[in-house]
């Protein structure tokens, strides 16, 4: 009996080795899912075939050349066993590691991706730049226009960049450091303040003159003092007459004014000379001009060309225009 007794726990050995073999291969090729927040997503190989998935995938997310500073994603992604009781059926749905990047990359292509890696990268590259405009008023000067004071240099400077990208897809980038190699000098430009419309940035204003009230006109009638008369002439340069005068002015914020002097003597509405103010037209029988307030006017004048006058007798009509008339 004793000699039966020990073959039976010998065999019993061997079957007992023979089992943990076999649960042990299965172990070593168990395959195992990539989760995110749980939810499976692929299955492949075994846990290196996943963890090397996850790296690679992500690694293909940063852009060439750049060094990584930060990754965030929305879900966990982890890789797990499919456990014993899903072996056999998972070992069917094993993708290979291209296959599963491939999958992954092309679900995350989609608006409902499988997940959202958001990754923060820097690169740094010598480069040109242009030192920031210094932009200056010109209180004389229309809106839209500008005048070159001081042109600008280039400089150089080794610059770094940051990249926020999400899936591999660029969101932003910015200039987060700069070391001058050269320094680059600042252009002085003078930007027309007159007829900026309300609400708008003198600075980035590109439009056309809106005059606001009438000291925009007055003040910008200033501006054209000094040119030579001529009647029935259109140009400040080679000549103009007191109606052109006007009108030119006007025609600056996008007011068309009549051609003559009936026509004038009704654009608008009607006020009284106490009543009057800048921008105002002074009409005369045979004459009209510009009210600039305290009792003066700008006018252009047979003899002396355009000029500012004192207010005279004999008055016909003052008529105020707003903008949209």
């Amino acid at each position: 009996m004793k000699k039966s007794t020990k073959i039976i726990t010998i065999a019993s050995i061997a079957v007992i080795a023979a089992a943990g073999a076999a649960v042990g291969a299965i172990l070593y090729t168990m395959p195992c899912k990539i989760t995110a927040d749980g939810e499976t997503l692929v299955v492949v190989k075994n846990k290196s075939a996943g963890k090397a998935v996850i790296k690679d995938v992500l690694e293909s997310y940063v852009p060439e050349d750049t060094k990584v500073n930060r990754v965030v994603l929305d879900k966990e992604l982890r890789v797990q066993d499919v456990g014993i009781k899903k072996y056999f059926s998972a070992r069917d749905k094993v993708k290979t590691k291209k296959e599963a990047e491939s999958y992954l990359m092309g679900e995350n292509k989609r608006e409902e991706n499988l997940f959202s890696a958001t990754i923060t990268s820097q690169y740094v590259k010598e480069e040109t730049y242009t030192p920031e405009i210094d932009y200056r008023q010109d209180d004389k000067a229309l809106a839209g226009t500008k005048r070159v004071e001081k042109e600008g240099k280039d400089g150089r400077r080794e610059a770094t960049y940051q990249i926020e990208t999400v899936n591999g897809i660029e969101k932003s980038t910015k200039l987060v450091d700069e070391n001058i190699i050269e320094k680059g000098e600042q252009a002085i430009i003078y930007k027309g303040t007159l007829g900026v419309p309300n609400g708008e940035d003198w600075k980035t204003y590109e439009g056309k003159p809106v005059f606001n009230d009438g000291s925009d006109i007055a003040n910008t009638s200033l501006q054209y003092l000094g040119c030579p008369y001529k009647y029935g002439g259109y140009s400040f340069t080679k000549g103009i007459d007191c109606v052109q005068y006007v009108r030119n002015i006007y025609r600056m914020y996008g007011v068309e004014l009549p051609n003559n002097h009936p026509g004038l003597r009704k654009v608008g509405r009607g006020v009284s000379r106490s009543g009057a103010k800048p921008g105002d037209i002074i009409c005369y029988k045979h004459h009209v001009a510009i009210y600039l307030g305290n009792g003066k006017m700008s006018e252009a004048t047979r003899k002396k060309g355009t000029k500012v006058s004192k207010v005279r007798g004999g008055i016909i009509t003052i008529r105020h225009v707003n903008r949209n008339n």
